[in-house]
């Protein structure tokens, strides 16, 4: 039978089911020279996670890339795509697939 082991953070105390897991929390809420975005506060692990999430609050909200269903600006086409998909229940098929005779 195997046992669940909650791993507990040193500092506060908060139980995690994985290293990952509570890696991730240490990171974010512990640790003096974390990452945060000087607009919202939001958190980071690392450099290119925040620059790219500061990115949103410069975007203009008139931008192409911006979410129709929520709002988002995201910062390229490829972005955006990703972003969009998460809205649909089905993921899009790629072009490639679709584009395939019957």
């Amino acid at each position: 039978m195997d046992v669940f082991q909650i791993l507990e953070c040193d500092v506060c105390g908060h139980g995690f089911a994985t290293d990952g897991e509570l890696f991730d929390h240490v990171t974010l809420a512990h640790l003096e020279d974390n990452l945060s975005c000087g607009e919202c506060g939001m958190k980071f692990q690392a450099e290119p996670d925040l620059a790219l999430h500061a990115l949103q609050h410069t975007l203009d909200q008139s931008s192409p890339c911006t979410c129709q269903d929520c709002g988002q600006v995201c910062p390229d086409m490829h972005t955006f795509r990703e972003h969009t998909a998460t809205h649909m229940a089905v993921r899009p098929v790629s072009r490639l697939i679709s584009n395939l005779p019957a």
